[in-house]
């Protein structure tokens, strides 16, 4: 017996999934026509790098003593220095 895995969104949630991106591009549209390269060059940076994805320099320590702790950058920089053909040494 067949059985639906998934099923297409509605046409309602599809007009209004439309609807707010339409919104979107029309304010975006109309911020450059105000403001010209400024309000570019600003909704570029915003993309770019989200304020909630940036890493602090503690972070950046923290996830790189962790990898150093199970030898992976050691390997890493060996295999990049050697070639792609160097393997792990099997243990």
């Amino acid at each position: 017996m067949a059985r639906w895995l998934k099923e297409g969104i509605s046409e309602a949630t599809t007009d209004e999934a439309d609807a707010r991106v339409r919104a979107t591009v029309a304010g975006i549209l109309d911020d450059v026509r105000r403001r010209g390269e400024t309000a570019v060059r600003e909704l570029s940076e915003r993309r770019r790098r989200p304020a909630h994805r940036r890493l602090r320099d503690q972070e950046c320590h923290r996830g790189l003593t962790k990898a150093m702790a199970v030898d992976l950058v050691p390997y890493n920089i060996r295999r990049q220095r050697g070639g792609t053909n160097l393997r792990r040494d099997p243990r």
